[in-house]
């Protein structure tokens, strides 16, 4: 009668494993095609702008698109505002047409919502957003030199042209630095490359406790991903915010007690739309609100952006969402 009984439990058993494993499988299934897929290439909106497009490729978080004024027709990705208004030569950065100035001060709040530290870390710095082809480089370190040599290259050829105001120089610093970055468990892969900073002087900028510079960072290499839709969709060498992002630093940075620790001092808008334009069509900027400075358009002062937006091919993409 043991025996019996036994066989049934064991048969159940058996059983219960299959299912288990089953599901297993497919549990894994699941997870290689999402991988596959890649957060570029889910199911969107239409009427997503492609400011919000390009940073969920890269994986940016806490942002979201803002809606248009009802009675206007206010751009949606990719817009192109008139050079003369937009920055010409003294580096103007109006609001999207049928914003006024409050409600374009309101936008950075409107499309900024986050929920916890991490996604105000992925979301409040201005980051290069890259999705190099995979056949420019057939390895990941190769695809970080060629990118890094690419954009100092052409942020030196920016910075020849870019005017800083009267009594402001800059000089070029190189020095090594070193990165880390998890490869699988507890391994740990180093990383030695050159850094290259602008510093700025004169002024402020040599006091003790003041970092006046202009810097694009990218201490670790690119992984293996795949570009948004909005750009093809192909296999490309990227930067996401799980596996390592690029910087770019603030221009004016102060750490003297009573002092704002960012201040609007430079061209800096004027800098990064200009490298937007010589940079290839593979790869967009990310402004965070309050870390770049533009001239502003009423008081004719410096002032920091307070909305976040999107530069690509020199054009300005805001995070409004289409009509």
């Amino acid at each position: 009668m043991a025996a019996i009984i036994r066989r049934p439990i064991r048969t159940m058993r058996l059983r219960m494993s299959v299912l288990a494993l089953s599901a297993a499988a497919a549990g894994l299934a699941g997870c290689v095609t999402r991988g596959n897929e890649g957060p570029a290439l889910r199911a969107r909106d239409a009427r997503e702008s492609e400011a919000l497009q390009l940073v969920r490729a890269a994986d940016l978080l806490g942002l979201r698109d803002a809606d248009a004024p009802k009675d206007t027709a206010a751009p949606g990705g990719g817009s192109t505002l008139p050079s003369a208004a937009v920055f010409g030569g003294l580096n103007y950065l109006s609001p999207p047409p049928g914003f006024t100035s409050a409600a374009a001060g309101a936008l950075g709040f409107a499309t900024l919502f986050f929920a916890g530290p991490t996604p105000e870390d992925a979301s409040r710095y201005t980051r290069l957003l890259v999705w190099m082809p995979r056949e420019e480089a057939g390895t990941a370190e190769e695809a970080r030199r060629k990118l890094d040599e690419l954009v100092q290259r052409e942020l030196t050829a920016v910075l020849a042209e870019v005017a800083l105001p009267s009594g402001y120089r800059l000089e070029k610093d190189q020095r090594p630095f070193t990165a880390h970055r998890p490869d699988g468990g507890l391994i740990t892969t180093r990383y030695t490359t050159t850094q290259t900073i602008w510093r700025i002087r004169g002024g402020e900028c040599d006091e003790p406790k003041v970092t006046c510079q202009y810097q694009v960072s990218m201490p670790l290499p690119p992984v293996e991903g795949t570009a948004p839709t909005l750009l093809g969709g192909y296999p490309a060498w990227t930067y996401v915010r799980t596996e390592g992002l690029t910087g770019i630093s603030p221009s004016f940075i102060d750490r003297r007690p009573f002092q704002e620790t960012r201040r609007a001092a430079f061209p800096d808008m004027e800098v990064l739309r200009k490298l937007s334009a010589r940079l290839p069509a593979w790869t967009a900027i990310y402004v965070a609100p309050g870390t770049m400075a533009y001239l502003h358009d009423e008081s004719g002062n410096p002032a920091l952006l307070g909305y976040p937006v999107v530069l690509r091919g020199g054009t300005v993409s805001y995070f409004v969402r289409h009509q």
